[in-house]
């Protein structure tokens, strides 16, 4: 029997569950018809879940707000997140204690990032490959730069960016990571990338001011380059480089079914470590 305000660690079946989307979102920058909605309504035509839910922690409505209207229910919450940085580790487990239905007892599981998943990773492999094919990229002879956001108090290495770079290394001749907070900064990209064609994949859920002006800028494209109908713009030049600039699908089915594998696996979050002791029963 679990105390009250626990963080479930046990895989069961889910078919009675509520799964809560847990996703960054913006106060000024919020799109509501964005990644986790479209998400969430192809995990409700599934019928896998009681019902399926989006929260945010930055915006309407607010990741404790959506528990507390949901108490009644067991409830698992899915972070739309690229890895375990601060957000999945810290910011959402202090929404969950925050909430009332931790404080009321209500059994709530944690699982990990959506980004940390295999499936999604081979999903987005898959795709830059086959975009890079269709646009003529010279990946032999080219660099893939996979952008994350990074945190710079906890490792990346469990993070989509790392991934991605990691499974698309046999195809470029140079595949690495790169970060906007966090080891390697995404700003000294022009001493990685020497070589002609560049392909940056900027690897954060939902098109927020991130993927639309502070990642272009850095790389000296306009503001949210309008993406072709593969979902890749480019090439742009650069001091004789082509750079590409490819967006993340809105979502898709391999998305859902890796939310779904998480769910029903059981595959926790293992964190936050460092929040761990504060999330038995409440004072």
């Amino acid at each position: 029997m679990l105390g009250a305000g626990r963080i479930a660690k046990d895989a069961h079946t889910c078919a009675g569950e509520v799964v809560v989307l847990a996703a960054h979102g913006a106060q000024a920058d919020c799109d509501p018809a964005g990644f986790a909605s479209i998400l969430a309504e192809r995990l409700r035509q599934r019928r896998c879940f009681a019902a399926v839910e989006v929260a945010f922690l930055h915006g309407k409505p607010h990741l404790a707000e959506v528990l507390d209207r949901l108490d009644r229910h067991d409830l698992c919450v899915v972070p739309l997140f690229a890895g375990q940085g601060y957000h999945a580790r810290v910011a959402i487990p202090a929404a969950i204690r925050a909430s009332r239905a931790a404080r009321s007892g209500c059994r709530i599981r944690l699982m990990a990032a959506l980004g940390t998943h295999p499936a999604y990773i081979e999903s987005l492999a898959r795709r830059m490959r086959r975009l890079a094919g269709r646009r003529g990229v010279d990946t032999a002879r080219g660099t893939l730069l996979a952008v994350g956001h990074g945190c710079p108090r906890t490792a990346n290495t469990d993070d989509a960016a790392d991934k991605l770079a990691a499974a698309l290394r046999p195809d470029f001749a140079v595949s690495l990571p790169e970060y906007l907070r966090g080891d390697p900064p995404v700003w000294r990209w022009r001493e990685v990338a020497q070589t002609v064609d560049t392909v940056v994949v900027p690897l954060l859920f939902g098109a927020g001011r991130h993927a639309r002006v502070d990642i272009p800028l850095l790389f000296g494209l306009p503001d949210a380059p309008p993406p072709d109908g593969d979902g890749m713009s480019g090439p742009w030049p650069n001091a004789g480089r082509r750079l590409w600039y490819a967006t993340l699908p809105p979502t898709g089915a391999s998305d859902a079914d890796a939310v779904v594998d998480l769910v029903q696996r059981g595959s926790l979050s293992g964190v936050p470590t460092d929040a761990e002791p504060h999330l038995g029963r409440a004072a």
